[in-house]
């Protein structure tokens, strides 16, 4: 099945300290025993999580789509991404372990999407719970002439955002 977009995001926000760390180990497991869902490396967005890791493999940066979730439902509800739901559902990671469902959410989406299913919203100013983004033109890094905002808060220069990774890929 091809998909168009599954997960937009405006940042990725990276955690200080691995809050759920075995959920990383629950979700590799996962990809082990089913290999048939195993995405070509030369497609695969999972340098995204894993890039510049000091956490035994995940980085622990996550999708941040904020207020706005425009999603394609049609991959949550595919036999891959059920099925490592519930396989990450039944190790108890949400209960005993208060795994987020960002997490999950983006874990599932990196070891199961291609990243062309990905897109990041950066044409789409916010400022929500503390963080802004002021959307830039792309090659020079100015702000846009339309939206109102100071970089020097961009969430995207901050030391806790990922946005790096995703454009090494």
């Amino acid at each position: 099945m091809s998909y168009s977009f599954v997960i937009p995001f405006r940042e990725r926000l990276g955690e200080e300290e691995p809050t759920h760390p075995s959920l990383w180990d629950t979700s590799l497991q996962f990809i082990d025993t089913h290999p048939q869902y195993r995405i070509p490396q030369n497609q695969s967005l999972v340098n995204f999580i894993t890039q510049g890791s000091k956490h035994g493999g995940w980085n622990l940066c996550h999708f941040l789509p904020g207020a706005i979730e425009v999603l394609d439902l049609r991959f949550y509800k595919s036999p891959a991404y059920q099925e490592f739901f519930i396989a990450i559902d039944e190790a108890g990671g949400f209960f005993y372990a208060g795994w987020g469902p960002e997490h999950v959410r983006s874990i599932g989406s990196t070891l199961l999407l291609p990243r062309s299913a990905v897109k990041w919203w950066h044409e789409i100013g916010v400022r929500e719970a503390g963080l802004a983004y002021c959307p830039s033109d792309l090659e020079t890094g100015k702000a846009r002439a339309d939206c109102i905002c100071r970089l020097e808060e961009n969430f995207e220069r901050s030391s806790k955002s990922c946005l790096a990774e995703f454009f090494d890929l």
